[in-house]
C-alpha cells in the first residue's frame, strides 16, 4: 500500500516516551498510518461523532517491512483499508475529518476569510429568526405540519442560503462561472458526493424529542428538486404563495435550516473549541448536534506529521501537531 491506511485499533501499546505511559482517550480506537522520512507514523482518531484525527497522539517507529504488518503487530489493527489522499492533501471549501480548529481551516480550506464570516453571520440570522418563530409555535412533533407566512419567510431565507453556499462551492470549482450564470438543482447535485452531504445528520439540541434530520440523504439525480422535500416546498411557496402556503411547514423549515447548517459544516468544519468562540457560526453548536453517519475513513484528510531523521528507531509516542505542511487544491468536478 502506497497511500496511508485507516484501521481499527484493538490494542494500545505501552510506550515510555520521555517518561510517559500512553493511554488512549475514550472513543479513540481508530488509526491512520503512513510512512514518512523512513519511519512508520500512526495517528489516533475517533470512531464516531465527527471522527476527528489527532496528530497530537502520534507514534513513530523505524520503517521495516510492510506498514500493514506493523499496525497489526503494534496496534492489533483490523478493518484495514487504503486511504484516498496523501498526508497533507486537502481541497478548498471542503472539510473532512483530519482538519480541526479555526486557524487550520483558515490556512487550508478558505481562500477568503470574508466568505466564511459572511456565511456564519447568515447562519446566525437564520437561527435568530427560528428562535422568534418558536416563541409562537412550539417546535414539537405534533406541530411539524403547522404552516404560515412567517414559516414561509424562514423557509425561503434558509433555502436561498443553501443555494448561495452551493453556488460558492460550484464557482470555486468552475472558473468559467460568472455572476450571470444560472444554476439549477441539476447543477447543484454534482456537489452532493464531493461534499459528502448525505453523511450529515443533525439534531436540535433544545428539542431532543424531534426526529433527527439528514437533509440531503435522499437527494436523487433523476429528481434533483423533488427528492429534497424541503427544497421542493421552498420552490412551490416561492412561486405560488396563494395555493402552496400549506407547504411552508415547521418540518420543512427545520429541514432547510439543517441543510444550511450542513452546508456550512461541509465547507468550513463544525465550529467548536475556544478558537471559534468569537465566530458567528459558533452559535450552530448551541442549536444543532451534528454527526457524520456511515462516513468512510478512506475519504478523510490525513494530517501531515514530519519525523526528524534523528528520531530513535524504537516505538515512540509524541505530539506531531504543526510539524508538517498542508497542500490545499481546488475542487475538481470533472
Amino acid at each position: 500500500m502506497n497511500n496511508p491506511i485507516a484501521f481499527g485499533i484493538k490494542k494500545n501499546p505501552i510506550v515510555f516516551g520521555g517518561g510517559q505511559t500512553f493511554t488512549a482517550p475514550g472513543g479513540m480506537d481508530r488509526g491512520v498510518a503512513y510512512t514518512e522520512n523512513g519511519f512508520f507514523v500512526c495517528l489516533y482518531g475517533y470512531r464516531s461523532g465527527l471522527r476527528g484525527i489527532a496528530p497530537g497522539i502520534s507514534f513513530t517507529q523505524k520503517a521495516v517491512g510492510q506498514i500493514s504488518d506493523w499496525v497489526k503487530a503494534t496496534f492489533d489493527a483490523h478493518d484495514i483499508k487504503e486511504m484516498k489522499r496523501r498526508p497533507g492533501e486537502c481541497t478548498k471549501l471542503l472539510w473532512r475529518p483530519g482538519i480541526d480548529g479555526r486557524d487550520q481551516v483558515l490556512a487550508t480550506l478558505v481562500p477568503d476569510v470574508a466568505l466564511m464570516n459572511e456565511a456564519g453571520v447568515s447562519l446566525s440570522l437564520l437561527f435568530s429568526r427560528f428562535e422568534e418563530i418558536s416563541l409562537f409555535i412550539q417546535p414539537d412533533a405534533s406541530n411539524l405540519d403547522v404552516y404560515g407566512h412567517q414559516l414561509r419567510e424562514l423557509l425561503i431565507l434558509a433555502c436561498t442560503e443553501v443555494e448561495s453556499s452551493l453556488r460558492a462551492v460550484f464557482a470555486s470549482a468552475d472558473s468559467s462561472m460568472s455572476s450571470e450564470s444560472r444554476l439549477t438543482t441539476r447543477d447543484y447535485y454534482k456537489l452532493c458526493e464531493p461534499l459528502f452531504l448525505r453523511e450529515y445528520e443533525l439534531e436540535l439540541r433544545h428539542y431532543p424529542h424531534l426526529p433527527k434530520c439528514r437533509p440531503f440523504y435522499g437527494w436523487d439525480a433523476s429528481k434533483p428538486t423533488q427528492s429534497l422535500p424541503w427544497y421542493d416546498a421552498y420552490n412551490a411557496v416561492k412561486h405560488d404563495r396563494a395555493n402552496m402556503l400549506h407547504r411552508a411547514t415547521l418540518r420543512h423549515c427545520i429541514e432547510a435550516l439543517a441543510a444550511a447548517t450542513a452546508m456550512y459544516c461541509a465547507q468550513f468544519s463544525i465550529p467548536s473549541g475556544i478558537d471559534w468562540m468569537h465566530d458567528a457560526a459558533f452559535e450552530l453548536n448551541d442549536w444543532f448536534k451534528v454527526e457524520l453517519i456511515n462516513s468512510d475513513p478512506a475519504t478523510f484528510y490525513v494530517p501531515p506529521v514530519h519525523v526528524p531523521l534523528e528520531r530513535v528507531a524504537e516505538l515512540w509516542f509524541f505530539d506531531g501537531r504543526n510539524t508538517g505542511s498542508w497542500n490545499p487544491t481546488a475542487l475538481n468536478l470533472a
